[in-house]
């Protein structure tokens, strides 16, 4: 028993020196080695602050339901504020724009049928103010998530489509603003033309009206900008014509325009919190590939630079978002 003590003991002074021989005295341990690439460790700081939210989906009412009945709806809601204070989150992005349409008075969109009884009818109370009001108390951020172009998608054609949208609609009183993208599932996505000034205008004049009505603390825009199914050339081909004084591609041209409302809205919330002594925060949940390899990440799905035409990475690396 001893003889093999003696042996252990022998080896792991044999094992400690060989160790320490490994060490080399001259590297600074503020650099990790990765793969033989230097990367310096910065000290970490512990942020003051740290932004944890959830979204709340009112499209198809999936997270919460209509605002008609005031005291029920504030029962809900504040049970919903309780299980994001349980879960420990300081946020919510609530969805106040999902289809070409308000959850509060508008003078650019009609009530939606996701807080009224129908497209168009006024509730007879503010929820939003009553919402934004509650989540401040309650020590949680509420942010306004705006679905920019997306106006309804269903299986009839553009006419009919349209024809059951409220008289108070953008896009039914500007129907050839509107484009549809593929068919997909039988059902035609149908959004506001992206290339058309007067829908860029539109929507930068509804972010700047939330935030002139409520004590918002972000806005937010989704993964939908031109259509998941795809967008045929002859859907904006008069558009592209009309609109493109620089001769880009059709492919390039429509990327374009989703960054011009990105570049606007940017522009429209900062003028808004320098004129305001706000802090207001812009913000966009892209798909989640911009490009498989080369500069784009090591994947190999759908790409929304190509699909959606949402050049996420300009938008970060110009500071947009």
């Amino acid at each position: 028993m001893n003889k093999i003590k003696n042996i252990l003991t022998i080896l792991l002074i044999v094992l400690s020196l060989f160790g320490a021989k490994l060490v080399d005295q001259s590297v600074d341990f503020s650099t990790e080695i990765f793969d033989a690439t230097s990367v310096t460790v910065a000290t970490y700081e512990e942020k003051d602050y740290e932004l944890r939210a959830v979204w709340v989906a009112t499209a198809w009412n999936l997270n919460i339901g209509k605002a008609t009945n005031q005291a029920a709806f504030e029962i809900e809601y504040r049970a919903l504020i309780d299980k994001v204070k349980a879960k420990n989150m300081n946020a919510i992005f609530f969805q106040t724009r999902p289809m070409n349409d308000a959850w509060y008075e508008s003078d650019f969109a009609p009530f939606s049928k996701y807080a009224s009884s129908a497209e168009g009818v006024d509730l007879t109370w503010d929820a939003m103010a009553f919402m934004v009001s509650y989540a401040h108390q309650q020590g949680i951020e509420f942010h306004a998530w705006m679905n920019p172009y997306r106006v309804i998608t269903v299986a009839d054609n553009k006419t009919t489509a349209l024809a059951g949208l409220s008289d108070e609609n953008f896009a039914k009183m500007n129907p050839d603003l509107v484009i549809s993208g593929n068919i997909s599932n039988n059902l035609y996505p149908y959004i506001l033309n992206p290339g058309e000034p007067l829908v860029k205008t539109y929507i930068i004049n509804v972010v700047d009206e939330i935030m002139d009505l409520y004590d918002i603390d972000g806005i937010h825009y989704d993964d939908y900008f031109y259509p998941y199914s795809g967008t045929p050339t002859s859907a904006d081909a008069l558009t592209y014509q009309a609109n493109n004084p620089n001769g880009l591609s059709l492919e390039d041209w429509r990327r374009e325009n989703v960054n011009d409302v990105v570049r606007g809205t940017f522009e429209a919330v900062e003028a808004h919190n320098l004129a305001n002594g706000k802090n207001i925060r812009f913000g966009i949940s892209p798909f989640g590939i911009w490009k498989n390899g080369g500069e784009g990440s090591d994947t190999n799905g759908m790409q929304s630079y190509y699909a959606q035409y949402a050049d996420s990475r300009k938008w970060v690396k110009e500071g947009w978002v």
